[in-house]
């Protein structure tokens, strides 16, 4: 039976290794930290940055924000924070009931950074968010994985009612694949739109009424992020990467399983799998092994360009998880646990690290140059005291000491010219691949699967703070007796859950104005009007990395 038991163990099984650039800042947070957060700094102060959660619906065309376009949260006239659960008026999983072809909803967190300008009250306002008050408002968080960024807070200390973690927090959804393409399927059945998956993968058959059906024997888990925000690596210069409030990214592994005719109310097959731990033996360590299922593909989200939104193809790269013949698409692991880099500010996950190593000119010694030049000074000051000891003619003591003096310097010379034959390796500098516009290098923080120590690999040095991450574990699947919890916190570790925030249609960070002049972008969503989440996204370009030419014919199949 497909139990919520099993669904945790699959969780777990496959949970990514998140490798961080040391210049990271931003790390995943608990969704409910972020509904939770109530600023102490009120609208209608005058120069107020109009913060603190609250969910805003307003018209596409709203160039400017105000009381009137909240809806729920920290803002309302009643001024209580948003709630956990479905109920009006403040409830977060509540429907925000909008046509998205002319309407938006969006959550603001941290406000925005041009408040009201006294001395020009026509300057553009809402263009920016506040980066500096998301980076504080977790800065527990980032700095117990970059002790680098000291512990610090908003100036004016937000309020909290739910217990704060210091843990990075992801967030597993189990779904049946062939789900996305029939969501897919209602939309155009619904809108008119055209269809975003084919109907078939290659030439196989497809189904009467041109549903994709070729994922049908596939289990997604996909693996959610919540980053506070967005912005571009410190290190690169790259003018098309906006700032954003609020960023979803998401991993997906793809098991292929034997479904049965056996379904659920919203026609997702059951499942028979077993998930089984393997104890170190003298054949080889302990790993994980799923019985009824197979391990074939993963799919890495890539960030947001300028512009993005979940009702267009976000990107991801797809690749098989082992097994791979070819080198150009092997994908590290420990066990069952694919290693993701994420890029620096920006969150993209990527299978290797983002960098070139420059070579510089070799450099002399660095232990006999500097002190064959410390002999050589010495023995010049020691000769300067030798003749200071006595008037001319030299006496014999100055001559001794002379002497000495001497052969200090020559012995001084020999090594400083030894240090430019024995030369140093040239030094090994890591920067930013020019032809990319992000930097993910080793050495920096670890979000570690429940139970994984950081990995270490040869050749490569250890990474900078490793925390074990909050795996919290979403099932789709409705064949359990035991219903999935929508409570917060929760009443024990590993239960199925379904937030009654998950289904939010919104952005997860403030709406800006598109203008040539700043540098910011809008919060993104975890899931649109029509169930398009990166879990979705990142099928479709599973879909279109198989339907790629030669792809099918050359062994890797769905």
């Amino acid at each position: 039976m497909f139990s919520n038991d099993t669904m945790v163990a699959l969780g777990k099984a496959f949970a990514p290794f998140l490798l961080f650039d040391p210049s990271e800042r931003f790390f995943p947070v608990a969704a409910e930290e972020v509904l939770d957060h109530e600023s102490t700094e009120p609208w209608p102060d005058a120069t107020t940055h109009e913060r603190g959660t609250a969910v805003l619906n307003v018209a596409r065309a709203a160039t400017v924000f105000s009381d009137a376009d909240v809806v729920a949260g920290a803002h309302t006239p009643a001024g209580h924070r948003l709630t956990l659960d479905a109920n009006p008026p403040n409830g977060i999983g509540q429907p925000f009931g909008f046509d998205p072809s002319v309407r938006d909803v969006f959550l603001d967190v941290g406000g925005w950074e041009d408040a009201p300008d006294p001395g020009d009250p026509l300057a553009p306002r809402f263009t920016q968010g506040s980066a500096a008050y998301d980076d504080l408002l977790f800065r527990t968080l980032s700095h117990q994985l970059n002790p680098a960024l000291p512990i610090d807070s908003p100036a004016r200390t937000p309020s909290f009612t739910l217990p704060r973690s210091n843990q990075p927090t992801v967030y597993v959804e189990c779904e049946w694949a062939g789900m996305y393409p029939r969501q897919d399927h209602d939309r155009v059945t619904r809108t008119g739109d055209h269809p975003d998956f084919p109907p078939a993968i290659g030439t196989s058959q497809h189904s009467a009424d041109t549903v994709l059906t070729d994922l049908d024997t596939n289990i997604a888990l996909t693996y959610y992020m919540l980053y506070p925000a967005m912005e571009p690596s410190p290190l690169v210069n790259n003018d098309d990467s906006r700032r954003r409030e609020g960023q979803w990214e998401a991993i997906t592994v793809y098991l292929r399983g034997r479904p049965s005719d056996h379904r659920d109310e919203q026609g997702r097959p059951e499942f028979s799998l077993e998930v089984v731990e393997v104890p170190p033996s003298e054949a080889g360590p302990g790993h994980t092994e799923v019985v009824g299922a197979e391990a074939r593909f993963i799919a890495y989200s890539r960030g947001y360009d300028h512009g993005a939104d979940s009702d267009s193809p976000l990107k991801a790269e797809v690749r098989p998880l082992f097994n791979v013949g070819n080198s150009d698409l092997a994908v590290s692991t420990f066990s069952n646990h694919a290693l993701a880099y994420v890029t620096g500010g920006t969150h993209k996950n990527l299978f290797s690290t983002a960098a070139i190593i420059h070579t510089g000119d070799s450099q002399p010694n660095t232990t006999l140059n500097p002190l064959g030049g410390a002999l050589m000074g010495a023995a010049g000051t020691a000769a300067g005291v030798c003749l200071g000891l006595a008037p001319p003619p030299l006496t014999p003591a100055c001559i001794v000491c002379l002497i000495i003096a001497a052969v200090v310097f020559l012995i001084g010379l020999i090594l400083f010219l030894l240090s430019l034959f024995l030369r140093d390796d040239p030094p090994v500098d890591e920067a930013p691949d020019p032809a990319g516009a992000d930097v993910a290098r080793d050495g920096g923080a670890a979000a570690l699967p429940p139970g994984q120590a950081q990995p270490h690999r040869p050749g490569v040095p250890p990474s900078g703070n490793g925390a074990g991450m909050i795996l919290r574990f979403i099932n789709r699947f409705g064949f359990d007796p035991t219903p999935p919890v929508a409570a917060y916190p929760l009443p024990r570790p590993d239960v199925a859950e379904l937030p009654s925030w998950w289904g939010f249609v919104g952005r997860w960070g403030v709406r800006t104005q598109n203008r040539p002049a700043t540098s910011w972008d809008s919060g993104t969503r975890r899931t649109d009007a029509f169930g398009r989440s990166r879990g979705y996204w990142n099928t479709y370009r599973l879909i279109e990395f198989l339907n790629a030419p030669g792809r099918v014919t050359d062994g890797i199949t769905a």
